[in-house]
């Protein structure tokens, strides 16, 4: 646990010289490097992390002995058994291929967060404490997949279509699941949250919830692959209810932000709401079905950019006159609660053992 309590405390010890005093571009950089290559280095010289740490050695080891049409015809999507033999081409060591992968989920986010967060420190807080960072560590293909759309941000906000959507196709050679974000994000990009859609939306989410099993079951019949889940807990079983605390504060501070704090003014805003809105039934759905919770990380992930975002736009609506002291209070309240909820969350997952990445283990504590 230290040591992941260690990279909160870099976060927050660079975040008033390198981002809050006397702010500028290059500063935020070199902010967003820092924080990164320590998490960078725990990625690295990790041993046994996450569930199924073994599990992508046996994968690599696989792609090793194969040759590129074999890598094609392999039950793992094409794109990233080619990646693997790729890797295999300089490196056989297992410990050199996960930190290229490190790198590769690592990298594309710092770029992203330091190029348009409103709010580097707290994006890089939210990254690690909302557990995307953990789940590098765990779910590579689907964290890969899921960067490699992050890395689309501008089109997605700009609602640049046809690049996204091919964004989203190079992801799902990765994981094919990232196909997912091809529907949703014509909801997202194209309907407005109004009163009436939220209303008409959250009946839909309801009626989906009592028929998923039976949804599940044709998903199942028309993906093979799946099949498998269908007696399992994965599909039968969903997390706590509490989970969807973190999810439901993000959507509420979304939907304000919108609706009451002027956020609405802001081109194309409407966007990142209605991403914290399907975040939200993405994870009401987990609570039913545990195997969904990979899937969420396609949509959740933009919540680095639209918290800050959200919060600066809140900032005028609450500090209208610099003079009148209530408003910097209510305002300082509201991050302060948003980084305290974020950090709580993350204390819960290391409680809890989140994606199998606590207690942390090095590859230095063994001789092999």
């Amino acid at each position: 646990m230290t040591v992941y309590i260690i990279a909160e405390v870099i976060i927050f010890a660079l975040a008033y010289p390198f981002c809050i005093y006397k702010p500028n571009k290059i500063k935020n950089v070199a902010y967003v490097v820092l924080v990164f290559m320590y998490l960078f280095g725990l990625s690295y010289f990790r041993y046994g992390i996450g569930n199924d740490y073994f599990s992508y050695i046996n994968i690599f080891l696989r792609a090793i002995s194969y040759d590129w049409n074999e890598c094609l015809n392999d039950q793992i999507e094409p794109g990233f058994m080619l990646l693997f033999k790729f890797i295999s081409l300089f490196t056989k060591k297992y410990r050199i291929m996960y930190g290229i992968m490190a790198f590769m989920c690592l990298a594309p986010t710092g770029y992203i967060i330091a190029k348009y967060s409103k709010n580097v420190w707290l994006s890089c807080h939210l990254y690690v404490c909302l557990t995307f960072y953990y789940s590098s560590m765990n779910f590579v293909r689907q964290t890969l997949a899921a960067t490699i759309i992050f890395l689309a941000y501008r089109w997605f906000i700009e609602r640049k279509t046809i690049p996204f959507i091919v964004v989203v196709l190079i992801a799902s050679t990765i994981h094919s699941s990232a196909l997912l974000m091809i529907p949703i994000y014509f909801v997202i990009a194209y309907i407005k949250p109004t009163t009436k859609i939220l209303f008409g939306g959250m009946i839909f989410l309801i009626v989906l919830y009592i028929f998923s099993n039976n949804i599940l079951d044709i998903v199942a019949e028309l993906v093979p692959k799946y099949g498998a889940y269908l007696d399992t807990k994965y599909l039968n079983a969903g997390l706590h209810q509490k989970y969807l605390i973190v999810p439901s504060l993000y959507m509420l501070l979304m939907l304000f932000g919108y609706h009451e704090g002027g956020y609405d003014k802001k081109h194309n805003s409407y966007i990142l709401v209605n991403s914290a809105v399907f975040t939200f039934g993405i994870w009401f759905f987990i609570t039913k079905h545990f195997i969904l919770e990979r899937f969420s990380i396609f949509v959740y992930i933009f919540v680095m950019i639209a918290v800050p975002d959200v919060l600066d736009s809140l900032k005028d609506y609450f500090i209208k006159d610099d003079k009148v002291k209530s408003g910097k209070i209510k305002y300082s309240i509201l991050v302060i609660l948003t980084i305290l909820v974020a950090f709580g969350y993350n204390i819960f997952g290391m409680v809890s053992g989140f994606h199998g990445t606590f207690p942390y283990q090095s590859f230095l504590n063994y001789s092999s």
